[in-house]
């Protein structure tokens, strides 16, 4: 549970942070001695345990705010282990701009953004949103879902790579293989023909036996593949240019298999990480979510139902709400800049994968693709909506229910429910 910070008093000490690979510029005020210590503290494990139980024993079980600009990553790690710790996350921007505001040179050190960090929190910490600690299963699963998206990334770059060196040198491949690079077929093709001319002095019976074990079985695909690579012209005869290309394609294609396999093993511990959740059948019975998009919903909310006051709250953090710029007559809406990522793109894409399954998100979108809105606008104008039908059913504990949602739509009159 975030603690309240509205006086100074509210900790028994306040540290800055701030970190680096091989040591910590560290500053705690003392709020009994109103003492300010500085000093260096080095990176190891060790050292920072030794430095988290030397807090403990100073403090006992009373509450210290630390304040460091990350969310995740060793330090972090080791410092959500002690439950007396109320820890801030400082996003780099705010402490920029509270640096700019005392020393408009920007002049900048480890020391003093260590002491701008404490500073912050010791007179604004009420205006900071302390990190909030997921349950297990729920940081588990969160984990599991960013590892596997940045895979996934990983993935996409291969195998644009991958296409672009077949495209220089044998293109045919393509043809035979499918535009998805990372299945088995592929990957097993291109690590045994890297080449048109390696396919072509193959037997035909060769290739039939492969495309067979494949699961590539219906006759008439099979011999149209066969006749294909009998008449391919080569792009080129320069071995220069086809000896390189060979190894590259044998490199990519063999990097490619063992990827699409880890990526295989993150989606089954995905899928058991998500059975095992208290939640799962709130993020099932969502239209579209489907294996890959419900878990990462799940760890987006998690269980406490505390996380987050209202659906507005979801909605700033994922950053699919607008914000709102004024200055004397002039106004506009913009997109929020300061957001999770992961969390943004987890509904963004969510909002875009219920259009099949849902009518009235069908309609919702088509009417504000109508008024004139892009498809990223209304694809965020949609996943504002769902995120807020979400919240209801994740705060209530009930799966989604299409029939009463409709049946709400035309209660109320909405103005794209006559569509349905």
């Amino acid at each position: 549970m975030p603690h309240s910070n509205t006086s100074n008093t509210a900790y028994r000490a306040v540290i800055g942070i701030d970190w680096a690979d091989a040591a910590h510029a560290v500053c705690l005020w003392d709020a009994t001695t109103n003492a300010t210590e500085q000093f260096i503290l080095p990176s190891a494990p060790a050292a920072i345990g030794a430095w988290l139980k030397e807090i403990s024993q100073r403090y006992g079980r009373e509450p210290v705010a630390v304040a460091l600009e990350q969310s995740r990553g060793p330090l972090m790690n080791q410092l959500a282990q002690c439950p007396h710790l109320v820890i801030f996350a400082v996003n780099p921007a705010t402490l920029s701009r509270f640096r700019q505001a005392f020393a408009p040179s920007l002049r900048k050190s480890d020391p003093s953004d260590a002491m701008l960090l404490m500073e912050l929190v010791r007179t604004h910490g009420h205006k900071l949103r302390a990190h909030h600690l997921l349950d297990a299963a729920t940081r588990e699963l969160e984990t599991l879902v960013e590892a596997r998206r940045s895979l996934i990334e990983l993935r996409t770059a291969l195998s644009n790579r991958l296409r672009q060196a077949i495209k220089d040198t044998f293109p045919q491949a393509l043809a035979m293989v499918g535009e998805e690079l990372f299945t088995t077929l592929a990957t097993d093709f291109l690590q045994r023909w890297p080449s048109l001319a390696h396919l072509q002095k193959a037997r035909p019976e060769t290739i039939r036996r492969f495309f067979y074990g494949h699961h590539v079985r219906r006759p008439d695909v099979i011999e149209s593949r066969l006749a294909s690579i009998k008449g391919a012209v080569a792009v080129t005869s320069d071995e220069a240019v086809l000896a390189p290309a060979r190894l590259l394609i044998v490199a990519l294609s063999g990097q490619m298999k063992v990827l699409q396999a880890s990526v295989r093993a993150f989606e089954k511990q995905i899928d058991q990480a998500f059975a095992a959740h208290p939640d799962a059948a709130i993020f099932q019975s969502l239209p579209g979510a489907g294996a890959t998009l419900a878990p990462r919903l799940a760890a987006a909310f998690g269980q406490d139902r505390s996380r987050y006051a209202d659906a507005s709250a979801l909605q700033r953090a994922s950053g699919i709400a607008p914000v709102n710029i004024s200055s004397g007559k002039m106004s506009r809406t913009c997109r929020r800049v300061a957001r999770s990522l992961f969390l943004h793109q987890t509904f963004f894409e969510f909002a875009a994968k219920s259009l099949p399954f849902c009518p009235w998100a069908k309609a919702f979108f088509a009417a504000q693709r109508a008024a004139g809105k892009s498809y990223g606008c209304a694809i965020r104008a949609l996943a504002f909506k769902w995120q807020r039908i979400i919240y209801a059913c994740w705060k209530n504990r009930q799966p989604y229910n299409e029939a009463h949602y409709l049946a709400q739509l035309v209660r109320h009159g909405s103005a794209y429910a006559a569509t349905l």
